[in-house]
């Protein structure tokens, strides 16, 4: 998968939030250009305990010198993550429902030959996996909703045998709780497509008028036929809203679609679309450098503020405010001074659950220390790390004073609805928050797979978990 570069840079695919999320700037470094290639192919072991905070407990990982991470993506419930050769592990609820026998937190090989992956629904209420292998869209899980791309019906797609999607020259897919949409690549007319399925209620496939028996064929649609001369950079799907990330030649705006339940879509408090019309709507983002989406909050980085993170969305779980309610202007999170994301490479990460009042938190790698994270907002699963608050409208330090993971940079930061992940340049894979559905990759979490916390904060491990994942 390949895209061309612009003034702002390369879209990247880092999975810095919860449902989907890109990133798209000027200086990306890719995972595996920091690793040692002279290696063989294959699990070289080595004890880097010396590189981690005293209280890690000691673990000798296979270090992949040939077969790095190049993909981290945390989902409602579960982490996955491709390697360089196309191979997908996933572990968490996702990976017990594609395999009963499996322990949930021990990463599962699910599928070969992959460049991207998204995953939609969430704990409770059913799941879709889907992957781009060859540009092709590829779906399994439960197809309530005709999310995996068939006529909606009872059952389970297995992942051995995903639903092929009729759709070729795919570049990007993202996901919601009952849809999925695909960035197909522009016509020779010069208009970008993007072609939708699933649950078609709050226009959330851009179709409201659908009749249910064909929610699972695919709604294909320009994106940008009302807008000459652009460039679609990326989408993403949260909730019952969906984005498109428009290069106009003189900075990016977003394009949307659906229902902007909870005041995600900037500056609008209504649906996205006008039904007689079918046509998204459009909100200018003046220099956005990067998007980064879950169900109840959405942040964004600009080039008008290189050190700052800006969000909008829910304001009652400390990240803009501690009260119910929403807001559509941009707002900058956190007690003054805001803590200061990487210019250059903004790594973020925010994460919600759409049916969880008070759940949004936000998390980022630090400017001044590229090894250390810090997260604000809900804290019922330990979001925050060390903190002991139910939420903070303050930014907290994951490891208090210290590096998450082997000491080394991190280079990716992803979200699920309650969890954090990231990944080193040693190929480290470091998750802390929720465990009880197994997506830190232990289960060592007091709850059970449950979407609201009850009482304070039932993590007990404050130190994020060291996930293991097979080199091949």
């Amino acid at each position: 998968m390949s895209y061309s570069r612009t003034a702002l840079g390369a879209l990247l695919i880092s999975c810095a939030g919860c449902i989907d999320r890109y990133v798209f700037l000027d200086a990306h470094r890719d995972a595996s250009s920091e690793l040692s290639q002279d290696g063989a192919d294959g699990a070289v072991v080595t004890d880097v305990n010396d590189a981690m905070p005293p209280d890690v407990p000691d673990v000798v990982v296979p270090v992949c010198t040939g077969n790095p991470i190049t993909q981290l993506r945390a989902f409602d419930g579960t982490t996955c993550a491709i390697r360089r050769n196309g191979q997908l592990f996933c572990w968490g609820v996702r990976s017990r429902a594609m395999n009963s026998s499996a322990d949930p937190s021990t990463p599962l090989l699910v599928a070969t030959d992959v460049t991207s992956v998204v995953s939609g629904g969430g704990v409770g209420i059913g799941f879709q996996l889907c992957f781009i292998r060859n540009r092709t869209v590829f779906c399994a899980g439960t197809n309530t909703d005709g999310q995996v791309g068939r006529p909606p019906g009872p059952g389970v797609v297995p992942i051995d045998m995903p639903n092929e999607l009729p759709l070729a020259g795919v570049e990007q897919i993202s996901a919601s709780n009952l849809h999925v949409c695909a960035l197909l690549p522009r016509g020779t007319d010069g208009q970008t497509s993007v072609a939708c399925w699933g649950n078609a209620g709050d226009n959330r496939t851009n179709n409201a008028g659908a009749i249910q028996p064909t929610w699972g064929t695919p709604n294909v649609f320009p994106v940008t036929r009302m807008l000459s001369g652009v460039t679609v950079r990326s989408i993403h799907s949260a909730g019952k809203t969906n984005y498109a990330v428009v290069d106009t030649g003189s900075g990016m705006s977003l394009v949307g679609w659906g229902r902007n339940e909870f005041g995600t879509f900037p500056d609008a408090l209504a649906d996205l679309v006008t039904p007689s019309t079918n046509l998204p709507s459009t909100s200018s983002t003046s220099m956005l450098t990067g998007l980064f989406v879950s169900p109840r909050l959405v942040c964004q980085t600009s080039a008008l503020l290189p050190s700052s993170l800006e969000c909008i969305g829910a304001t009652d779980s400390g990240v803009l405010g501690q009260s119910p309610g929403v807001t559509t202007t941009w707002r900058v999170p956190g007690s003054p001074p805001p803590i200061a994301v990487m210019a250059r490479q903004p790594l973020v990460a925010v994460g919600s659950n759409e049916n969880a009042p008070a759940s949004g938190f936000a998390c980022v790698v630090r400017d001044d220390a590229r090894n250390r994270v810090a997260c604000i907002g809900s804290n019922g699963f330990a979001q925050l790390g060390a903190s002991t608050e139910m939420m903070s409208a303050s930014w907290r330090d994951v490891v208090s004073a210290g590096p998450v993971g082997d000491g080394s940079d991190i280079t990716h930061i992803t979200a699920g609805a309650a969890h954090g992940c990231v990944r080193t340049t040693l190929d480290g894979v470091f998750c802390w928050g929720r465990a009880g559905c197994g997506e830190r990759g232990d289960m060592l979490g007091t709850t059970s797979c449950t979407p609201v916390p009850s009482g304070a904060p039932s993590e007990p491990l404050r130190v994020p978990n060291r996930v293991v994942i097979p080199c091949s």
